[in-house]
């Protein structure tokens, strides 16, 4: 009988206690808000799964995941904690069966069958603030409140918002008519009788750059330890890094070159490792001949282009370098080359872009 495991090559670590220090960052900063992580997209790329089960023992009021799929594979793992969803489900699946989710709603078609086949269901309304995404706008409100106040069997718990300029730390116009807009559209609500147990316009920018007075916030990015406006920084403990290990090891003369389409050529006798990940898996096919990896803190540069599951670096110069050897692919130190920071100004991206294309397929392990 067998008892060896699988050796998986590429590993995603995440860091336990960097994701409770920067959840407790949050927290010890806003005081009077409750926070909601924000699990959606897989955790950001980190996994949702893994991420929640940490996270399940804070006492959370909410766990906000975008799509009745995520909830779902929430509750399938266990988790107690309750959650929001705040992305749009079409109304129809909320006749299939009863859920014990709370929803994100700006429609009244969605809030009459949610009256209609779910148990006293609760819902916080979205308003549109001027990104012009979801949302009502103010104009709507009237006629939304007149009929909203037809359905007996709905719980009007939250009202929520979101900036669209939140980490513009030049200029906080935007900002502030966005927040003067929900102040309008909380104010419309309560003259009208509502009472919300939770309002909440800020995502991880918002708290850290747009104070207010509402009692619960979203926090996003800010939980994997990456900061949307370069000067915290230094205050938040990025979680994730991602490792994989060299398969092979070739020298390459001169003038010869490497990978499809010939675009990078030799200009002297080197030594090319291989790694058995490309871009399908995390590494972005704009990484090609300009992205770096890293072995024992020495950076080594990829070399021609970025296939769908390999790529090649030069490791020329570096000595003892063994086929099995590990390779960080993605550093958890935001001042690195390969760092999820880094690799985003690289390509001309944003990191989130970058996080949530780490396929989900790929090893999960809690450190």
């Amino acid at each position: 009988m067998f008892r060896l495991k699988y050796k998986n090559l590429n590993i995603v670590e995440i860091n336990r206690s960097n994701l409770e220090h920067n959840l407790k960052y949050f927290q010890n900063n806003n005081p009077n808000m409750d926070i909601f992580p924000v699990l959606k997209s897989n955790a950001y790329g980190h996994g949702i799964v893994e991420i929640s089960k940490i996270l399940d023992n804070f006492n959370l009021k909410y766990l906000a995941v975008d799509s009745l799929f995520e909830a779902y594979k929430l509750v399938k793992s266990g988790i107690k904690t309750p959650i929001l969803i705040i992305g749009y489900t079409d109304p129809y699946n909320y006749k299939v069966k009863n859920l014990n989710f709370s929803f994100e709603v700006f429609d009244l078609d969605t809030i009459n069958v949610l009256d209609k086949y779910q148990k006293n269901p609760k819902i916080h309304i979205k308003i549109d603030c001027g990104m012009h995404r979801l949302g009502l706008q103010l104009e709507d409100i009237p006629y939304f409140i007149k009929n909203l106040k037809k359905f007996r069997n709905v719980f009007v718990e939250g009202i929520m918002g979101h900036f669209s300029d939140a980490d513009n730390t030049h200029s906080s116009q935007s900002s502030q008519r966005q927040l003067n807009v929900f102040r309008t559209a909380v104010n419309m609500f309560e003259n009208e009788g509502f009472k919300f147990l939770y309002k909440h316009i800020s995502a991880t920018s918002g708290l850290l750059n747009v104070k207010n007075e509402f009692n619960a916030a979203r926090l996003g990015l800010g939980l994997y330890g990456i900061s949307p406006i370069p000067k915290y920084q230094k205050d938040l403990c990025v979680v994730l890094k991602l490792k994989t290990h060299i398969i092979q090891i070739k020298k390459i003369k001169k003038g010869e070159t490497i990978g499809y389409s010939d675009t990078f050529k030799v200009v002297k006798d080197s030594i090319i490792g291989i790694i058995p990940i490309g871009y399908y898996d995390a590494v972005d096919r704009r990484l090609s001949n300009k992205g770096f990896i890293s072995i024992n803190n020495k950076f080594c540069p990829i070399v021609g282009l970025v296939s769908m599951n390999m790529v090649a670096i030069d490791i020329t110069g570096l000595n003892n370098i063994k086929v099995g050897e590990e390779v960080l692919v993605i550093s958890n130190n935001p001042k690195d080359k390969n760092s999820v920071v880094e690799i985003a100004k690289k390509i001309e991206t944003i990191p989130y872009d970058v996080l949530v294309h780490i396929n989900q397929d790929l090893k999960r392990v809690i450190i």
